[in-house]
């Protein structure tokens, strides 16, 4: 009797009803069916009492580092006759012959090498990261006839064989305008193009230099006083040219204050970045303002291109697109420029040894492809948590 009233209440309602409601109950079995599995295999999540079980995983900037696959080079040294050369001082380059056109290629931490022969003379140098190396010696008044640029890979070390010969000196005197000679003078000769190979001296009481273990080529020779930038290039050919003398023309100087953008409050113990650019490549001076924000900087060279910026701990130039000046600096001649800095970004993080422990006083550098982070500055590590 039930199952015939129940057929005739059914006749009345609507097929597409009837389908909804069949396909709705058979979705929520479904539904708790699939919880009750999921509960069974994944058990209830169980709090740890071990404080190494809590810890985050470690990103992947700060994960420990793969060490860096490492060379090396057995360098011989030989004269023309094929004896070996004791007590001359190998160097070798990164980069090869192109690096020898940068000008920052031996700048930095460990990016040159050096070593002196032994008796055999031989010498190890390691490790060496693998890629392009230039390698070249000099044995008191001798060099190397040419330099050496080799292709090292992950493994054991290269032999290299360099051979010695006799080298040429370069003397000259540099004076300044009224012909008083400049002693303690500065005096910087390159192959040309090769800046990475600069050698400087000194002039003595009466402004004279000497320069020897010169091979033959052509080279850039520029002087500078006592502090400040090259300037006067010079091109010169060894062993054709024997002297060089340098007039030194009058430098100007760059003077300011260091300000907030936004109430004019001085700032000290900003830094003042200074470069001058010449064929020598560009040299860098520094001048840190004080309690007044005044800043001072001098012997900048007559009429070179001159960038200027200044920067202070968590403080930047007020424009992004252009955060540094170009001038012209006249000899004898005082520029004013004066900054206004506003807040910059802020570079966190925290410095850790292999074994994942923080490492207190350790030295952070930041290097960028814009000036005048290329110069690398490098700052203590305030804080290590």
């Amino acid at each position: 009797m039930v199952s015939c009233d129940f057929h005739r209440a059914m006749r009345g309602v609507p097929r597409v009803v009837l389908i909804l409601g069949l396909a709705a109950v058979l979705g929520l079995l479904y539904w708790f069916g699939a919880r009750g599995a999921d509960r069974i295999s994944r058990p209830e999540p169980v709090e740890s009492t071990d404080p190494a079980a809590v810890q985050p995983e470690l990103p992947p900037a700060l994960k420990t580092p793969r060490a860096p696959a490492t060379t090396g080079a057995s360098v011989r040294t030989v004269d023309q006759q094929g004896r070996p050369v004791a007590g001359a001082q190998v160097e070798a380059i990164p980069g090869g012959y192109a690096a020898l056109w940068r000008e920052r290629s031996i700048t930095g931490a460990n990016a040159k090498a050096v070593g002196t022969t032994d008796a055999g003379g031989r010498v190890l140098l390691s490790p060496l990261s693998p890629g392009e190396w230039a390698f070249r010696a000099t044995a008191g008044s001798r060099v190397s006839r040419s330099l050496r640029s080799v292709r090292l890979r992950a493994g054991p070390p290269v032999t290299v064989v360099l051979l010695i010969g006799g080298g040429h000196a370069l003397t000259g005197t540099v004076r300044h305008v009224d012909g008083t000679p400049a002693i303690g003078a500065r005096v910087a000769i390159c192959p040309d193009g090769a800046r990475a190979l600069r050698r400087v001296v000194r002039t003595g009481s009466d402004g004279s230099y000497r320069i020897g273990s010169l091979p033959p080529g052509l080279y850039q020779v520029a002087a500078a006083p006592t502090e400040g930038a090259f300037c006067r290039v010079t091109t010169i050919t060894v062993p054709a040219d024997e002297t060089c003398d340098i007039t030194l023309r009058p430098t100007g100087t760059i003077l300011g204050r260091v300000t907030l953008r936004a109430d004019g409050t001085p700032i000290e113990g900003a830094t003042v970045f200074v470069g001058i650019q010449s064929s020598l490549g560009t040299c860098v001076l520094t001048a840190t303002t004080d309690a007044e924000g005044r800043y001072r900087v001098e012997h900048i060279p007559h009429r070179r291109n001159t960038r200027i910026t200044a920067l202070a701990p968590g403080l930047v130039p007020p424009d992004e697109e252009h955060d540094y000046h170009w001038l012209y600096i006249d000899g004898g001649s005082e520029r004013v420029v004066d900054f206004k800095l506003r807040a910059g970004a802020v570079v966190v993080g925290v410095v850790r040894d292999p074994d994942g422990k923080p490492v207190a006083g350790a030295e952070f550098r930041l290097s960028g492809t814009t000036w005048p982070w290329s110069c690398r500055l490098s700052r203590p590590a305030v804080r290590n948590s």
